[in-house]
């Protein structure tokens, strides 16, 4: 039989057609691709395509009309991050990424991890192979539990992770202790190592130096734990608190992504004490109980330091210890009467003295890891003192990530105060601390000028006392130069008008005569509410003539009595500092203000009832002395 030539019409008819499909799903791809990011221009968004989707593979073009369906119903896809999405759109993703095209590649629905061949597709979206296996899930053919996930095969079928762990075929002899163990890892030579011998290797971390286990190695070298959770941790919105932090759980099984706070929270469940849904990470008698049930439900037994019957937080070759003294012992550090070391006391000799750990053959090690110090340990090995220095540099770190020389003499301060605990909380807490971030964040130098842009506050003057006190600003008189900076702020809902007359009086008239009172003699500590009084009282008599639709150059005397004394407190007595001013400029006329009227008692003692008194003073031995 002779095979059909390739020039034949159908043939040629056929290769027509198809290449008139590629290039009709090649245009409107490239379409859509151009109006989804506006950026890309027609020419680099085919070539895009081609490396994304080789044009020479069979089925290219259906490939590209399913990619320009989508974006044509899913405008967003590239820069929603969603995996619920055809295969080729990871592959573009990821070329127009490398590209420097602002896209967001898409992810494993359940882990997160972004990848181009995730192949299964959920309801959720795509998953990778990882996630997919977990996912699957069947009844174990040992221990025939239903709904569990399934780790190995066997003659008699899956079995669950506990069985595959307890399994007598997995065991071998260990190739350094020689027991019976599940290998965790082999040698070169093919024998395995138990999970005991084995050790994990180490590496030099890139950022801090140190050699530890390596929780992340990529292109820039290997990166610690520690580091690993400060800089590289994934940071998405947490899906209990909303907030932007770290994801310590990815979104699974329903649930979403959880923060490091939400997540040792637990699920959120009917309390079995209170009654109430909260997160429940503690069981009582089998029963799950939020963390405020579990500490009140605690049984308490005698501490060994305080001798109070309190739930215990440790044991030491002391005893059971409480919380307080277990703060109080790791916080104060002391000499040991044995090796004459400095550490936390956790033990006693014979005579009652105090012993460290380490001496009475006692495991825990209280010893930073980072400055070698003993005591006040905070976390992950390190004592509050170095990581009270981190956070500092953290608060106050530039936008270069460098504590600007300017801050140098705060940061100083801040990272040797004798409590570090709470300066730590401090600065985590306090909203003190965010507005001086937020200050440090505008890269600007600090001023007292720049403090005096911010609405006056509690917060506001406590950095200024913090700045003035580390030296990092001048000293100034508080009392009366933070005045002007509250007038700007009241002024700011007024009209044009009484700002131009109540910025002249203050700065000009109550200001000037306070400074030349300060700089002779000691000023009253409330000279700064007197003059805001005064301005405030001028501003409300301004405000009045408005109402009354009066200049300030009708004003008569009859209306300074009228508006003084309709007054619900005396302080509009003080509107007389504000008419000299204006009767001197000769704005007003000269305007009189009366003096405040004299309050008489009430009730008056005549000459017999205060003998009466004075004699009872001398003679009643039952008056307290200080009456």
């Amino acid at each position: 039989m002779t095979a059909p030539s390739p020039t034949a019409p159908s043939t040629v008819a056929r290769l027509a057609a198809q290449a008139a499909r590629l290039e009709d799903a090649t245009a409107a791809a490239t379409t859509q691709l151009t109006a989804a990011l506006p950026g890309l221009d027609a020419e680099a968004a085919t070539a895009a395509l081609v490396v994304a989707v080789p044009i020479p593979v069979r089925g290219t073009a259906r490939y590209l009309e399913e990619l320009a369906g989508h974006l044509a119903t899913h405008p967003q896809a590239l820069t929603s991050g969603s995996s619920l999405c055809p295969p080729v759109l990871l592959r573009l993703a990821q070329v127009l990424h490398e590209g420097g095209h602002p896209v967001f590649r898409p992810g494993c629905a359940h882990c997160g991890t972004v990848r181009t061949d995730l192949r299964q597709l959920r309801p959720e979206g795509r998953l990778c192979a990882t996630c997919d296996a977990k996912s699957r899930r069947a009844t174990c053919a040992r221990c025939h539990r239903e709904g569990v996930q399934i780790t190995a095969r066997r003659p008699e079928g899956g079995i669950c992770s506990a069985c595959y762990q307890k399994d007598p075929a997995r065991r071998e002899e260990c190739a350094e202790c020689g027991e019976l163990q599940n290998p965790v890892v082999r040698r070169d030579d093919g024998r395995g190592l138990c999970k005991s011998c084995w050790k994990r290797p180490t590496h030099t971390c890139v950022t801090c130096g140190r050699t530890a286990v390596a929780a992340l190695i990529d292109a820039d070298g290997a990166l610690c734990h520690l580091c690993y959770n400060r800089h590289r941790r994934p940071r998405r919105p947490c899906g209990r608190c909303g907030q932007l932090k770290r994801i310590a759980r990815n979104a699974r099984d329903g649930e979403p992504d959880l923060c490091d706070g939400c997540y040792r929270g637990g699920p959120e469940v009917t309390c079995s004490a209170c009654g109430r849904i909260r997160p429940c990470s503690s069981k009582l008698q089998g029963q799950p109980v939020c963390g405020n049930c579990y500490r009140r439900n605690r049984q308490g037994e005698p501490c060994a330091r305080c001798g109070r019957t309190k739930p215990v937080n440790t044991r030491w070759p002391i005893g059971p210890v409480c919380m307080t003294c277990y703060n109080t012992v790791l916080r104060s550090p002391a000499e040991c009467s044995r090796c004459g070391t400095v550490q936390p006391l956790i033990a006693r000799d014979a005579d009652g003295t105090g012993v460290c750990g380490p001496c009475v053959g006692f495991a825990a090690d209280y010893t930073c890891r980072q400055c070698g110090r003993a005591g006040n340990p905070h976390s992950r090995g390190r004592c509050a003192f170095c990581v009270l220095a981190e956070r500092v540099n953290l608060l106050l770190a530039g936008a270069h990530g460098v504590v600007p020389e300017q801050l140098q003499p705060l940061a100083t301060a801040l990272a040797a105060v004798p409590a570090p605990f709470q300066a730590i909380q401090w600065i985590r807490e306090s909203p003190n601390s965010k507005l001086l971030a937020r200050l440090v964040t505008e890269d600007r130098p600090l001023s007292h000028e720049l403090l005096d842009e911010l609405p006056p506050s509690r917060n506001q003057r406590y950095i200024r006392q913090l700045l003035v006190h580390t030296s990092v600003l001048e000293t100034r008189n508080e009392d009366l130069e933070r005045i002007p900076g509250w007038l700007e702020h009241e002024l700011a809902d007024k009209p044009a008008a009484h700002a131009n007359l109540a910025r002249p009086f203050l700065h000009w008239f109550l200001l000037r005569r306070a400074r030349q009172r300060a700089a002779v003699r000691r000023y009253p500590a409330s000279a700064d509410r007197d003059l805001r009084r005064r301005v405030s009282v001028a501003l409300e008599l301004l405000a009045w003539l408005d109402q009354q639709q009066l200049a300030l150059a009708d004003l008569t005397q009859e209306h300074v009595d009228g508006w003084v004394t309709d007054g619900a407190s005396q302080r509009r007595y003080l509107v007389r500092y504000f008419l000299n001013w204006t009767a001197s400029r000769r704005l007003t006329r000269k305007l009189t203000v009366p003096s405040i009227p004299q309050q008489e008692p009430q009730v008056m003692l005549d000459e017999d009832d205060r003998w009466s008194l004075l004699q009872r003073c001398l003679t009643d031995d039952a008056l307290p002395l200080d009456v």
